[in-house]
């Protein structure tokens, strides 16, 4: 969420210089196009924009560093390599799904766990026959 409010907040600096940036992209092509726009701007919004992809770039790296880290621990995971197994079900997925249920025995049936996630038995029921 705090990257969409940057990103919001860039494009606010930019729209007040009369720049838009049109549709989304991914944060490289982003930073790129905003350091080709502000030569134009004033001092003032040029620096804020700076910090603010900066910050951005930080936050990035974090991300890209603890889903690697998170992906490897999922390889390594007996429970995550089973739920791997289930179509759509990445590592991502199966460590969250792991770190919920957490002991599995304290559910009558397994197919009460999926309530954690608003899904009714009865619909889980469905999904298998």
């Amino acid at each position: 969420m705090q990257q969409q409010q940057i990103f919001g907040t860039i494009r606010g600096l930019l729209k007040i210089h009369g720049i838009k940036l049109g549709k989304r992209s991914k944060f490289e092509t982003f930073a790129l196009r905003i350091q080709e726009t502000i030569n134009n701007v004033d001092e003032i919004s040029r620096s804020s924009i700076e910090a603010l992809l900066h910050s951005l770039k930080t936050i990035e790296e974090s991300i890209r560093k603890l889903d690697k880290i998170l992906s490897e621990q999922g390889r390594k995971d007996e429970d995550c390599k089973l739920l791997t197994t289930v179509p759509g079900v990445g590592v991502i997925v199966a460590m969250t799904y792991k770190a919920a249920i957490d002991d599995p025995y304290r559910f009558e049936n397994i197919l009460y766990s999926w309530s954690l996630y608003g899904v009714e038995p009865k619909t889980v029921r469905f999904w298998r026959s």
